[in-house]
Order: structure tokens, then C-alpha cells, then sequence
């Protein structure tokens, strides 16, 4: 009978340890945030919510479905000395217009306005009231999305 529930003991172990019970997952940080973009005074990022937020990321811009561009990104430097510092919950992350506009020009190697945002190569006109994604991006992929609607 010892010898039965040594062995019951045993495989629970070897079963525990197998199925990973022994090892911790990495938790991946959970941010809720909203966007709004204005073509005259550019992005804003508000981290509305957060169960933690790395030190080390990326702003990543995409335009919505209704361009069908949506395989198109962008990424908006960003100083990771403000992000660290700047964006716990309740904090903006402001990127101007002229931000927005030099990042597309060093993506697509030409002159951009920041209205392209959407991707939308007529004019500024067409691009209100269209969609956008933002995207934080750590080592580990994208960890926050948003959607947001051009304004004038």
C-alpha cells in the first residue's frame, strides 16, 4: 500500500512538472489607452488604464480598413527617456504634426503630409473622419492597440 502511494506521489510530481505548474509565465503589461489626431495639432496618446507599462517600446501608426492599407505601418519616434517617465495611467504622450510628418518621409522616401496618417494620398480633405490604429510595441510584439478618427 506505501508503495502505491509513493507512486501516485510521484507521477503528480512528474505530471506537475511537465504540464509547467513548476515554471512562471511571463506577464505581458496590459495597457488601455485612447488616441485622438487632429491635423493641426497631431497625436495624442492617454494610457486610460494600465496594469504596468514597459520602459522600452515603440508607437507604431496604421491605417484603418477603409483605406485598404491596413498592411501599411509607420513607427513615430519616440525619446524612451519620456516614455518611461511619461506615460503611467492618467498621462498623455502628445506627437506633433511635424513628428508624424518626418517619420512618413523617412518610411516612404518623399514628402508627406501629416493628414497622411491615413495613408490617404489625395488630400487633407479626404482624410477627415477616416481611421487609424496606434500600436505600443515592446520586444515581445504589440502589447496596447487603439483605434482613432482623423479631425481636422
Amino acid at each position: 500500500m506505501l508503495m502505491l502511494v509513493v507512486t501516485i506521489i510521484i507521477a503528480a510530481l512528474v505530471s506537475a512538472f511537465a504540464g509547467g505548474l513548476a515554471t512562471t509565465a511571463e506577464i505581458r503589461p496590459t495597457v488601455v489607452m485612447e488616441v485622438s489626431y487632429s491635423q493641426s495639432n497631431g497625436l495624442i496618446i492617454t494610457n486610460t488604464g494600465s496594469s504596468s507599462t514597459p520602459t522600452d517600446f515603440s508607437v507604431w501608426i496604421r491605417p484603418g480598413e477603409e483605406t485598404g492599407m491596413t498592411d501599411y505601418a509607420y513607427e513615430i519616434p519616440l525619446e524612451s527617456s519620456k516614455i518611461a517617465s511619461a506615460f503611467s495611467t492618467g498621462t498623455s504622450l502628445y506627437v506633433s504634426a511635424a513628428t508624424i510628418k518626418d517619420a512618413l518621409e523617412e518610411e516612404y522616401g518623399q514628402s508627406r503630409q501629416p493628414w497622411m496618417i491615413t495613408c490617404d494620398l489625395d488630400d487633407s480633405r479626404n482624410a477627415i473622419g477616416k481611421s487609424f490604429y496606434v500600436e505600443l510595441v515592446d520586444e515581445s510584439g504589440t502589447f496596447a492597440k487603439a483605434k482613432g478618427v482623423v479631425q481636422a
